[in-house]
């Protein structure tokens, strides 16, 4: 033999191989591919399932409501009626809240008057005491 077939009988091998390879990879592939589409309509059945369960449960919420309608609508109308009653005591209170807050304002910038009056107060007194000090020191 030639080395030319025997390299053409090496490379005849690895085609080989890798084309058994290849095949595997395929089955294996088909065999994912047919494990997924099972999958997927499982899936897809129990979409199916749970539209329907939300469907029924979706009825017997709407039919709850529709019970408790006329046994809660008394107590929303108390409640309403409360709340307007209740009206005029917040306005009220929202008032009296704006008072407090006018005279608080007033009250600190009055107390920052005096305190400034006391200052001014003490140093005029010390003056005073300085040129009593200057007028007894001149007289004798």
């Amino acid at each position: 033999m030639t080395e030319k077939q025997k390299h053409l009988q090496v490379k005849q091998k690895k085609v080989t191989k890798q084309l058994q390879t290849t095949r595997h990879g395929c089955s294996d592939a088909s065999t994912w591919i047919g494990n997924y589409e099972e999958e997927v309509q499982r899936f897809e059945n129990e979409i199916v399932s749970l539209q329907q369960e939300h469907n029924v449960e979706t009825q017997q919420l709407e039919e709850i409501r529709s019970n408790l309608k006329g046994k809660v609508q008394g107590f929303s109308d108390q409640i309403e009626i409360r709340q307007n009653d209740l009206e005029p005591w917040i306005e009220r209170i929202n008032a009296k809240k704006g008072q407090v807050a006018v005279w608080t304002s007033e009250k600190e910038f009055l107390l920052e008057k005096s305190t400034s009056y006391e200052r001014a107060r003490a140093e005029a007194l010390k003056a005073v005491d300085a040129l009593e000090i200057q007028k007894a020191n001149l007289v004798n």
